[in-house]
C-alpha cells in the first residue's frame, strides 16, 4: 500500500544531514499519524500498518538504532484510538 508523503520524508533526512553524527546529548524524536498532500495540507492517517511503517522507517532515515521518543502526532478520527495507540505500544515490546 502506498501512502502520501509524510513529514518524515522531508524533516528526517534534513535532520540527519544537518546533525549527524549526533552529539551524545541530543535526544532524537519522531512522530507519525499524518500525511502531507501539499503546502499546508495535512491529513490524519492512523491506520496501524502506516504507523508501523513509520516507526520502522524513522530509525533508518535518521541513522539511529532506535528512536528515544516516538509519538502519535495526530489522532485519526477514522481509526479507533485503541488501534493507533496499540500499534505504537507494540514498539515498546
Amino acid at each position: 500500500m502506498r501512502y502520501p508523503d509524510s513529514g518524515g520524508l522531508t524533516a528526517e533526512p534534513l535532520l540527519r544531514r544537518t546533525l549527524y553524527p549526533y552529539d551524545e546529548h541530543i535526544v532524537i524524536g519522531a512522530n507519525a499519524g499524518f500525511t502531507r498532500q501539499g503546502p499546508d495540507q495535512w491529513t490524519s492517517l492512523g491506520r496501524p500498518a502506516y504507523l508501523r511503517r513509520q516507526r520502522e522507517t524513522s530509525p533508518r532515515t535518521l541513522g539511529v538504532d532506535r528512536i528515544a521518543l516516538f509519538q502519535l502526532h495526530r489522532v485519526d478520527p477514522e481509526v479507533p484510538l485503541e488501534d493507533q495507540v496499540g500499534e505504537l505500544k507494540a514498539a515498546i515490546r
